[in-house]
């Protein structure tokens, strides 16, 4: 006898999807027409289907919806079999509210919270916006869990340097892809000043390497561990550190350099595991610069990325001869070395105020402003290209929005502090195709945020450091206090 037609309006017949058995509801709801909120308003019809949009399986399916690599999207800190479906869905709407959270044009942030940073002479906010990593002026580092209820710094790394005025220090982070749980390579500058500058013997000019490892806890990552791997000196000349990069086996740095108080600059490469077997006598690459660095980044295949005053400038190191430490001369780097040719130089005039760059997917892409414009800059992988970087434009600043402090430059959003309690949220949009690049213009919003305590001068200018992945903002008022806020609509609670 043929079965009566169930139509979904009908009163007479009940529905019987909920007498299937959960696998097979599970396995219409992977097809790849339904989207994460028909999963959702599936979920408030009754209890039973409730259930089945819980499963991992259905979870599994939609993070590969959107990325080949779960882990790494999500920024998961154990292996991805290890987690439940509630915590795979949990990291997974969080992340998705971080992008709504950017793009709202809502002007107040979903929380503020307040924390002691103490006097931090550098700061470094990890992938995936939990763990921030402080170094203060006793070459110390302290690191913060930005998910816990209540904010407080656990040490690292011990005090390594007295406490004095002129100590710097910074601090460069490249994360292990290939670990189960979050690992990466921590590089640390520190440069211990002399009372004055006649006198050389009381100077500390070195940079470490440290291997940090998350510990895990019965149910989350509670600490972080780390392993010294080598120290190695710097040369004598070297007075400040301005930027510090790491990558793999490389580490690189933008110093200033001092000789019979002429100042000249130079970006320095060399090879951290040969600086470990001779720390005094280890060879390196010598790149002058004309002038100051604002950031500085090492890349694949041998290249170097450098955001001058007013230029950014592209080298392959690979080109200039090696020097050894001990076989360098106190003298003028124009004795040195010779002038090296970029391989591609900015043609636009970039601002020394308000130029910072931020790395995008693996090395390849940048994001640059100059002083009222912002640009996607796409790095060829091939030394030979032409030319080796393309600049796209993305959209042109308002002259409405008055740029009175530091910015931080992410895929998606561009943070400023324009004010003590007000700041300025710029989200935009770009995508890629084979053979074209393109963007969009996006929106511009006021932030409000509490008021920070008045900048203390005697300490270095840092932040904003933005996680858009978390919808982390970290600010800091240059003394001992820190401001973390959140522009994602789903966060943690411990």
């Amino acid at each position: 006898m043929p079965q009566p037609i169930i139509r979904p309006d009908s009163a007479e017949f009940p529905c019987f999807i909920t007498k299937l058995p959960p696998e097979l509801i599970a396995t219409i709801l992977k097809y790849p027409d339904i989207e994460l909120g028909d999963i959702l308003r599936v979920r408030r019809t009754c209890k039973y289907l409730a259930e089945v949009t819980r499963t991992k399986e259905l979870w599994w399916r939609i993070l590969h919806r959107y990325t080949d690599n779960p882990s790494r999207f999500l920024h998961l800190e154990r292996p991805l079999e290890l987690y439940t479906a509630e915590e795979l869905e949990n990291h997974f709407l969080r992340r998705k509210g971080a992008e709504i959270g950017w793009r709202s044009g809502d002007e107040n942030p979903t929380r503020v919270r307040n924390f002691q940073s103490g006097q931090a002479l550098a700061m470094h906010l990890l992938q995936g916006g939990r763990w921030l990593l402080v170094t203060t002026r006793t070459g110390s580092v302290t690191y913060y869990d930005l998910e816990e209820d209540t904010i407080i710094g656990l040490p690292l790394i011990p005090d390594q340097l007295t406490n004095q005025r002129r100590n710097h220090a910074e601090m460069a982070a490249e994360i292990d892809t290939k670990s189960p749980i979050p690992s990466f390579n921590l590089a640390l500058a520190l440069v211990k000043s002399a009372p004055n500058r006649v006198s050389s013997d009381t100077w500390v000019r070195m940079i470490q390497i440290w291997r940090i490892d998350l510990v895990l806890g019965n149910q989350r990552g509670d600490k972080l561990s780390a392993t010294h791997l080598v120290s190695f000196p710097l040369p004598d000349f070297v007075s400040e550190i301005r930027s510090l990069s790491i990558l793999g086996c490389q580490v690189s740095y933008c110093a200033n350099c001092v000789y019979r108080s002429f100042v000249e600059y130079a970006a320095f490469v060399a090879d951290w595991t040969r600086a470990k077997e001779a720390p005094l006598a280890y060879p390196m690459h010598i790149i002058p610069l004309y002038d100051t660095t604002e950031n500085l980044d090492l890349l694949p295949k041998n290249r170097i990325i450098a955001v001058l005053v007013g230029d950014v400038r592209l080298y392959d190191f690979s080109n200039v001869p090696e020097l050894k430490l001990n076989e360098l001369p106190m003298s003028h780097l124009s004795e040195l070395v010779d002038a090296i040719h970029p391989l591609w130089r900015s043609e636009r005039s970039v601002s020394r105020r308000i130029c910072y760059m931020s790395q995008l997917y693996d090395h390849q892409y940048f994001v640059l402003q100059t002083s009222r414009r912002v640009y996607l800059a796409v790095i060829n992988e091939d030394n030979h290209a032409h030319p080796p970087i393309q600049m796209v434009e993305v959209f042109n600043l308002p002259t409405s929005i008055r740029y009175k402090g530091k910015l931080r430059i992410g895929a998606a959003s561009s943070f400023f502090i324009n004010h003590p309690t007000r700041a300025t949220l710029i989200s935009y949009f770009w995508s890629s195709k084979p053979q074209r690049l393109y963007a969009r213009q996006g929106s511009f919003v006021e932030i409000s945020h509490k008021s920070l305590p008045p900048r203390n001068r005697s300490f270095p200018d840092l932040g904003p450091f933005v996680d858009e992945h978390s919808g982390h903002v970290i600010l800091s008022d240059g003394a001992e206090g820190a401001q973390l806020i959140d522009f994602s609509l789903l966060y943690v609670h411990k």
